[in-house]
Order: structure tokens, then C-alpha cells, then sequence
């Protein structure tokens, strides 16, 4: 019998989730491979991961199908069919990025509101909503602001975003506001009184502390100040690729120590200098820090974009970017330039399973998974959520 090479196998592996035809000759291929190299079928590697509580910590891609200035487009929900796909129990929406104002994040809001209604989807407020998901296999999804802007002026306003469903909150989103200075920024000064006071609402309220996008400055007075544990929900190792969205080895093992974990980040220009970063390049990351910090303190959050190929045309892509880049939100330096392509065989939010078995093959076993993909979000949730 001939042997399926790699590729072929995380291809096959896809289509059998999605329910498409697959050749029987090459299914028995696929199943050889798979049980030399880790012991599993692919059959055995989609049971594993459907019996796992499987959650992303940050979705943009959720917010496709709303534009900002909050009409809503024919491409609504097209997000969620990926995740769903995927065999995903939940993911965050981000829902404030960027310079947003309160109008818009109410918009965002109502417009994963309406998704998750029409569709009989679960709105996540608590641990239990997520045990329901999870139970029910329905998919689920709580909101996450990757920028405070829209609070600056009165953080009594968090109080009513807590209500709509706003679980997960960073300070600043790469550049200095009122709050902290930013991954971006020349200054490295951390936090201010401001976002002191920020910190403070957020445990208050019971809303996860998120250091993604801040300056290490940002995060380690983050953690000095939070009576909860502090999370970074998107991020990679700056050992493995000096890219200043990474993070040193010293802010990861600080995270920890509080109790907190690291996301690892599927942007490609946060996974390796390659413009097509390959299965191996994302491991990287995650063994760095499996090893570093053990499993109680690994995550996923993917961070899949509209911007990734293949899900809007290539000039719409190059629109946003260029619009990205001339505001100064992004550099080319940190975010490259597209075409944006996914790590092979998670290229979409549709293949994660394949994330499941690059696990298995790497001799982690079941209960690292399983704390990997949702343990871990699952106790910061327990602990802070309540």
C-alpha cells in the first residue's frame, strides 16, 4: 500500500470532519499514516477532539459581515460556520478594537446578538453557559474588547458592556491611550492611575484582565495590580520569532506564576518570518512553552481574520490593510503584508481538529490537550467569572 504524505493526511483529515467525499483507497492510506505516526486514526483523532471542550479566546473573525460604521452585510455569520465546523465549543467575538467608541461596540454587540439568536447559538455569561454549550454541542461565544477606548471617559460605562456579555478586556490595543502604552509604542511606562483604576473595575466586575497587545511594562504592572489572574489570549513566543507582538520568556513565566496562561496565535506574521508558515513553525511555539511553563498555562487563541486568504477578495483585503497601515494602527514590520495564510492544516477555523492531532503526533497526551484547548480558559473563567 502506498503511504499518504503529510499534507495529503491534514487535507483528508478536513474533509472527513466537513462531511465531504473522500476516496476509500486514500482513507485507508490516511489511517496507515495515522496510526504510524501517532498511534491514532484519523477516525479516533475527530473522536477525541469532539469529547473535548475546545474554546479559541480570541475570534475577529466572528465580527465579518459588520462594517464600521455598524451596517450589517450578506456575509453575516459566515464566521461562525467555520467554527462550527471545526468542531469549536466557543470562541471570543471581539467586539472593540482599535480607536472603537461606545456607540460602535453597542453595535457590534447587537449584531452578534442577532447572530446567536437567529441561529440558536449560546450567548456565554457564565461558566454554565459554557458547560451547556459544551454539553449540548451547541456553539457558543462570549465578547471580547481588545481595546478600552470607549471607556476612557467613564468606566462606569464596563458595567453595561459586563451585562451584554463582555467576559475578556485589554487596556490598549498596540499604541498608548489612557490606560497603558501598547506593544507598539517606543516608551515602555506601563500602566497609568487610569488604567490602575481600569485593572480594578475589571476585577470588580468580573471581567477577564487581558495583556495581549500591551507592552511587558503593561502586563507586569497588570499582574502587580489584579486580584485575578491575568491572561495574554493571543500571543507567541519572542524566543521563537522576535516578531514585538511576542513575548519574552520572562513575562510568560510571570503570567503563570500568577495563574494566568498564554494563547498561541495563528497570525502568520506572529508564527514565523514565512509568508506561509508551516504546521511545524506554529509547534514551535508550543513546545517553547509547554516547556517553559508546563500545560496548567497554555492556551489557544487563534486569532483567524477576515484578512486571511480566501475568505473576502484579495482587493478587499489589500483595502482594510492599506487602511490599517495608513492610520498607524499596524506597521509592516510587526504585520507584513498579505496574502495572510494560516499554518498548514489550520489555514481556517474549519480544520482546528487538525490541531488535535499535531498533539497527538508530538506524544502530548489527552490531559495536556484537553487543559490546551479548554482547561485552562475553563478555570481562569471558574476563578473569575465566578
Amino acid at each position: 500500500m502506498k503511504t499518504i504524505n503529510k499534507r495529503d493526511f491534514v487535507k483528508l483529515a478536513g474533509m472527513m470532519a466537513t462531511g465531504a467525499a473522500v476516496n476509500s483507497t486514500l482513507i485507508s492510506r490516511a489511517v496507515a499514516m495515522a496510526k504510524e505516526n501517532t498511534g491514532y486514526s484519523v477516525a479516533e483523532v475527530l473522536e477525541i477532539h469532539e469529547r473535548l471542550t475546545v474554546l479559541d479566546g480570541v475570534a475577529p473573525l466572528l465580527s465579518w459581515g459588520i462594517d464600521p460604521k455598524g451596517a450589517i452585510s450578506d456575509s453575516s455569520g459566515k464566521g461562525f460556520d467555520l467554527y462550527i465546523r471545526g468542531g469549536v465549543t466557543a470562541a471570543a467575538s471581539t467586539v472593540s478594537s482599535g480607536r472603537a467608541n461606545l456607540p460602535k461596540v453597542r453595535q457590534f454587540i447587537a449584531h452578534h446578538d442577532a447572530i446567536v439568536e437567529s441561529r440558536n447559538l449560546v450567548k456565554i455569561l457564565t461558566v454554565a453557559d459554557l458547560e451547556r454549550a459544551r454539553r449540548e454541542k451547541v456553539f457558543g461565544t462570549w465578547y471580547h474588547m481588545q481595546s478600552a477606548d470607549c471607556v476612557e471617559d467613564n468606566l462606569d460605562d464596563l458595567e453595561e458592556l459586563k451585562l451584554a456579555g463582555v467576559g475578556q478586556l485589554q487596556p490598549t490595543y498596540n499604541y498608548q491611550n489612557r490606560f497603558a502604552n501598547g506593544s507598539l509604542e517606543r516608551a515602555k511606562g506601563g500602566l497609568s492611575k487610569a488604567g490602575v483604576d481600569l485593572i480594578k473595575k475589571c476585577n470588580e466586575l468580573k471581567i477577564i484582565v487581558d495583556g495581549s497587545h500591551q507592552g511587558v511594562k503593561d502586563v507586569f504592572d497588570m499582574i502587580e495590580v489584579s486580584d485575578s489572574p491575568v491572561i495574554i489570549s493571543h500571543a507567541n513566543s519572542a524566543v521563537i520569532h522576535p516578531n514585538s507582538r511576542n513575548i519574552p520568556d520572562d513575562l510568560v513565566k510571570a503570567v503563570a506564576a500568577n495563574g494566568g496562561f498564554v494563547g498561541l496565535n495563528g497570525w502568520p506574521p506572529f508564527v514565523s518570518s514565512s509568508q506561509r508558515p508551516t504546521f511545524d513553525d506554529f509547534f514551535a511555539h508550543i513546545d517553547h512553552m509547554m516547556d517553559l511553563v508546563g500545560p496548567d498555562h497554555v492556551g489557544i487563541g487563534m486569532d483567524y481574520v477576515q484578512l486571511m486568504q480566501g475568505v473576502v477578495p484579495d482587493i478587499e483585503v489589500q483595502a482594510i490593510y492599506d487602511q490599517l497601515i495608513g492610520s498607524g494602527i499596524w506597521t509592516v514590520d510587526e504585520y507584513g503584508k498579505p496574502p495572510y495564510v494560516y499554518p498548514e492544516g489550520i489555514e481556517t477555523p474549519a480544520t482546528l481538529h487538525n490541531l488535535t492531532g499535531g498533539l497527538l503526533t508530538r506524544g502530548y497526551s489527552e490531559a495536556d490537550i484537553a487543559k490546551i484547548w479548554g482547561g485552562n480558559w475553563t478555570r481562569v473563567m471558574t476563578e473569575v467569572w465566578g
